[in-house]
């Protein structure tokens, strides 16, 4: 059996992968299914699959603003989410927009708590989540389907 880690880290996609806001808006609508993780700490870094953890997980991005989130089937979270432009600062004080940003919420009574911010490359058929915080990078790659 071969082994997350030995395939490429893009998915196949015909159309090839791209971080440009209006296709990532275009196709974002769907379910995602988790493929594998690559982490990344200051001190380890590796691989998790959905085997390696004997966990699923999946984003159900809709077209009302909400993602669902199941782990092992079961619904999880609802967030919201915004998909808005990755803004790069040039060396010459000039900033520019580069790619997508997906943000996701969490609601708490009237108020939107931002939970987690994904820089996003999306295709057809999967994506690539990218998370950062403080001390971890993860990329989430997932299969896209209906």
């Amino acid at each position: 059996m071969e082994k997350a880690h030995e395939k490429t880290l893009f998915l196949d996609c015909d159309e090839g992968m791209t971080s440009q806001i209006d296709t990532v808006k275009e196709y974002i609508i769907g379910k995602y299914d988790w493929v594998y993780t690559f982490h990344r700490t200051r001190l380890s870094s590796g691989y998790s699959t959905p085997e390696s953890s004997n966990t699923t997980l999946s984003y159900i991005f809709k077209d009302d603003t909400k993602v669902e989130q199941y782990v092992n089937d079961v619904l999880s979270k609802i967030y919201e989410y915004e998909i808005k432009p990755e803004i790069v600062f040039l060396d010459n004080g000039e900033t520019r927009e580069e790619g997508a940003k997906i943000y996701l919420y969490e609601r708490q009574g009237q108020d939107r708590k931002l939970k987690n911010v994904m820089f996003s490359s999306i295709c057809n058929d999967s994506a690539t989540f990218i998370i950062i915080d403080s001390q971890t990078i993860m990329m989430q790659f997932g299969r896209k389907s209906m």
